[in-house]
């Protein structure tokens, strides 16, 4: 099996071999609705943004696991922003949630929902009413550990709320970081998260940029390099099928137009029974 360091070296090697595509664009993408913190003057560090949002933190965090981001995830969240743009604050959510009706206010249904509202009223009980709130009690590893007693809250979670929160000193491993480590070091074994994200952060380190920008860079090299994948021509796919009106996987409402493929989650849609 190889060792860490041999695992790094050959990412740095790859990194700095495609270096300016992976880190093209890094300052593309960013929220127009996010508020800067720090702006970097560096070429290779995004800028520290955040929403400054509770609401949209929330919800993006536990929304994202699973879920095609630019079709199920960001729409959702763009469109919280607009419509809740002066909700800042954890209290100010959870009041929403308690008068309204969250499946509609992001046109969601299931498990998740049951989930960011747990989540809320964790934070309303800790009393963390604001990112940078958020953000100094993430730092405590203790508080963490309390953090992913909530169910549905596991190691990656908690590092995309980091991120989320401004934090520039992890990365939130998902399959499109997974597949990059796998790619460019030939291993032929899963990793875990602990040991990739180990690897990520000493790559990070030793080619001088923050890890949260190398896990931008990577996910946004490899999201964009599957997007560019012809899709599969078949004759079923290419079929029309019945209208739907939610989607049986993100529960997206498809205001009953013909889909093959669910535009938010990327869920292939059931065929006609004279289709199949």
């Amino acid at each position: 099996m190889k060792t860490i360091d041999t695992v790094v070296n050959a990412l740095v090697k790859s990194i700095q071999d495609n270096r300016d595509i992976i880190f093209k664009g890094m300052f593309e993408d960013i929220s127009s609705n996010a508020s800067p913190i720090v702006e970097s003057e560096t070429k290779n560090e995004t800028p520290s943004m955040t929403y400054q949002n509770m609401g949209a933190v929330i919800i993006e965090a536990i929304l994202q696991a699973g879920m095609n981001y630019e079709r199920a995830v960001k729409p959702r969240v763009t469109k919280f922003l607009k419509d809740y743009s002066e909700m800042k604050n954890t209290s100010e959510f959870l009041k929403l949630i308690k008068e309204g009706d969250l499946e509609n206010v992001i046109n969601w249904k299931g498990d998740k929902i049951s989930r960011i509202i747990q989540l809320t009223e964790f934070l309303a009980t800790e009393g963390l009413e604001t990112e940078k709130d958020f953000s100094i009690w993430l730092k405590n590893d203790l508080n963490t550990l309390r953090l992913k007693n909530t169910k549905g809250i596991k190691d990656k979670t908690v590092d995309y709320l980091k991120i989320l929160c401004g934090h520039k000193d992890t990365v939130a491993i998902d399959l499109h970081l997974m597949n990059f480590i796998k790619e460019n070091t030939n291993l032929g074994i899963d990793l875990s998260y602990t040991t990739a994200r180990q690897i990520l952060i000493s790559t990070a380190e030793r080619i001088q940029v923050r890890p949260a920008d190398l896990d931008y860079g990577i996910w946004k090299y490899m999201s964009q390099r599957s997007r560019e994948k012809p899709a599969r021509t078949t004759r079923t796919m290419a079929r029309v099928v019945e209208k739907i009106g939610t989607c049986a996987k993100c529960f997206s409402q498809l205001d009953n137009k013909l889909y093959v493929f669910c535009p938010y989650c990327g869920e292939k849609i059931g065929l006609k029974e004279g289709d199949r």
